[in-house]
């Protein structure tokens, strides 16, 4: 009786252990889950920073484009006008 007793306290720690082991298990799980997420969430993030600063470095070009032919048609018109002036009629 006394191994049976014994062999009972043994299976009964076993299954506490596993038990243990099951829920430490799961813990590392979800907590590896979210580590996931939290990378895809931040290589997103970065992705979308990246593509907000290529669109602004676009639109900053293409103002100074835009800035550059306006100066040139101003420039041609007040050469045209200063011809126009000149011109006896």
């Amino acid at each position: 009786m006394k191994q049976f007793d014994e062999s009972t306290k043994h299976l009964e720690k076993a299954l506490a252990i596993s038990s243990d082991l099951k829920l430490q298990q799961s813990a590392d799980d979800e907590d590896l889950t979210n580590l996931q997420h939290e990378i895809w969430r931040t290589d997103f993030e970065e992705f979308k920073t990246a593509e907000i600063k290529k669109e602004s470095s676009f639109q900053v070009y293409l103002l100074l484009i835009v800035t550059f032919a306006l100066a040139v048609t101003v420039i041609l018109l007040l050469v045209k006008l200063n011809k126009i002036k000149k011109t006896p009629n």
